[in-house]
C-alpha cells in the first residue's frame, strides 16, 4: 500500500512538524515562541526537535605576478590538480606561490582534475572563490576515486561566484568532502549545483559519499551555509548534505541562502535512499544494517531550504530511507528550525519529512 507523501512547510508565521505519524502545529502569535519536543531514539538516548517561529565569470589565467599580501591569485582547474596546503598553492606540477591574504579564485573546466584544500582557522579562514567552475568525474574504483573538492583540514571559507557545477558518478567519496577535523563555510551570491550518483537506464551507480559532507561511513566536521544558491541531487544512501552512508551528520548550520536537496533511491534489489540534510542512511551496496545510520545535528535559522527524500516500494511494503531533514533510519539527534528560515520538507513511503524514518525517533 502506497503511503501518502508527507509534506512539511515551515514559514515565518506558521509551522508544522511530522514525527512518525504525530503532527505538531503551532501558530506564531508570539515572535519569540518556541516549542520543544523531548523524545528518545531507538537506543533510548535523549533527543529533541525544536521548532521556533519565527553572470557566469570567464576563466582567468593564473596571476603569476601577484606578490602583495592583498592580491588575489587566479588559477584554472584545467592546469591540473589544485592543492592548497601549508599556505602554498600548486597547480599540476607547478608551485604558484603563497596564498594571498585575500585568497584565491578557481575557475575553468575539467573531467580529470580535482581540488584539495587544507589550512585556515576559525579566526582566519582559508579564502577560496569558485567562479564558473565545472568539474566532473566518472571514476568509481575505490582505490582511484576522489572528491572533486576535498577540504582535508582547517577552516575554509568558500565563496560562490557565477554558476558552478560538480558532477560525480557515485561511489564512496563525497563530492565536496569535509573531513572530520575540517570546517566549511559557504558564502557569496553565486550558485553551486551538485549531482552525485547515476540512475540512467541500466547505468546505476549508488552514492555512499555525501554531496557535501562525509565519505562513506564518515561524519564531516562542520558545514555552515550563510548565503548562495546550492542544489544537490543524489542517488544513493548517504546524505545530500551531511554524513556519508552509516555516519552522523556532523554539525550543520544554515543561516541564509537558497538550499534545495533531493535524495532518491537507485534501482536494484534494495532501492533504499539516504537523507536530504542530516545523517547518512543505513544501507550500503544493497545491504541494510539496522542501527548503523547517522544521527542529526542541524540548525536552520535563515534562508530558504527545500528537501525531498523518497524510498521505493515493493510488493509487500516499502524500502527504508532517511528523512528529508533529520537522521538516518532508526536514529535520533537534534533539529532546530527558527529565526527567519522558510523550510519545506517532503518525503514519500517510509521516508520521514522532518525527524527519523522507519521506526526511529528524533
Amino acid at each position: 500500500m502506497r503511503r501518502k507523501a508527507k509534506r512539511v512547510f515551515i514559514g515565518i508565521l506558521t509551522a508544522a512538524l511530522m514525527l512518525n505519524n504525530v503532527m505538531v502545529s503551532l501558530a506564531d502569535t508570539d515572535i519569540g515562541g518556541l516549542v520543544q519536543i523531548p523524545v528518545k531514539d531507538a537506543n533510548g538516548m535523549g533527543a529533541a526537535v525544536r521548532v521556533a517561529s519565527g553572470s557566469n565569470s570567464d576563466a582567468k589565467e593564473p596571476d603569476r605576478t601577484a606578490s602583495s599580501s592583498d592580491a588575489v591569485m587566479s588559477v584554472s582547474i584545467a592546469e591540473g590538480n589544485i592543492v592548497i596546503e601549508n599556505n602554498k598553492v600548486s597547480a599540476g606540477e607547478e608551485v604558484l606561490g603563497a596564498v594571498p591574504e585575500e585568497g584565491i579564485v578557481i575557475s575553468g573546466e575539467s573531467t580529470e582534475n580535482h581540488i584539495t584544500l587544507r589550512g585556515g582557522s576559525e579566526e582566519s579562514p582559508l579564502k577560496v572563490t569558485i567562479s564558473g567552475l565545472s568539474i566532473s568525474s566518472e571514476v568509481l574504483e575505490a582505490d582511484k576515486a576522489y572528491s572533486l573538492i576535498d577540504i582535508a583540514g582547517g577552516h575554509v571559507e568558500l565563496t560562490l561566484d557565477g554558476e558552478n557545477t560538480l558532477e560525480n558518478a557515485g561511489g564512496d567519496k563525497a563530492v565536496v568532502h569535509v573531513a572530520p577535523n575540517a570546517a566549511l563555510t559557504v558564502v557569496g551570491d553565486g550558485s553551486l549545483g551538485i549531482w552525485n550518483g547515476l540512475e540512467t537506464g541500466n547505468a546505476r551507480n549508488e552514492a555512499h559519499g555525501a554531496g557535501i559532507g562525509g565519505n562513506r561511513e564518515e561524519a564531516p566536521g562542520s558545514i555552515t551555509i550563510n548565503s548562495g544558491t546550492i542544489t544537490v541531487t543524489e542517488f544513493g544512501t548517504s546524505a545530500g548534505i551531511g554524513g556519508g552512508a552509516r555516519a552522523d551528520s556532523g554539525k550543520i548550520r544554515i543561516t541564509g541562502g537558497n538550499v534545495d536537496v533531493t535524495v532518491l533511491p537507485v534501482g536494484g534489489s534494495m532501492k533504499c535512499a539516504g537523507t536530504g540534510i542530516g545523517g547518512g542512511g543505513e544501507s550500503i551496496n544493497n545491504s541494510s544494517l539496522i542501527g548503523s545510520a547517522g544521527n542529526a545535528d542541524i540548525a536552520i535559522t535563515g534562508g530558504f531550504v527545500k528537501a525531498y527524500a523518497k524510498s521505493n516500494q515493493f510488493l509487500l511494503g516499502n524500502y527504508s530511507s532517511g528523512a528529508a531533514i533529520g537522521s538516518g533510519e532508526n536514529k535520533g539527534g537534534t533539529i532546530y528550525i527558527g529565526g527567519t528560515a522558510v523550510v519545506e520538507a517532503e518525503a514519500e513511503n517510509l521516508a520521514c519529512a522532518i525527524g527519523s524514518s522507519h521506526g526511529g525517533y528524533t
